[in-house]
């Protein structure tokens, strides 16, 4: 389950930042994370500490309550299939 929720976490940032038209690079350089660590969070391949979670979520004007619904509400459904 850990490693299912932290890949749900990245496709789930992925998303967002795909929906709002912005490349990593531009994420990277108003956040202050590293670019590589933002595709590593986005692929699953490394989780990451609650308060950059919350600095990427509020980038993308959502809350984490919001952010942590959809996520869930995304694993439900892959559960169901």
């Amino acid at each position: 389950m850990k490693t299912e929720l932290i890949r749900a976490i990245g496709l789930e940032l992925a998303d967002i930042r795909r929906n709002k038209e912005l490349s990593i690079i531009r994420v990277a350089k108003n956040t202050g994370l590293n670019k590589d660590m933002i595709s590593k969070y986005e692929n699953g391949n490394s989780s990451m500490k609650i308060y950059l979670l919350e600095d990427l979520v509020s980038y993308y004007g959502l809350n984490l309550a919001i952010f942590f619904k959809n996520v869930y509400d995304k694993l439900q459904k892959k559960e169901s299939e």
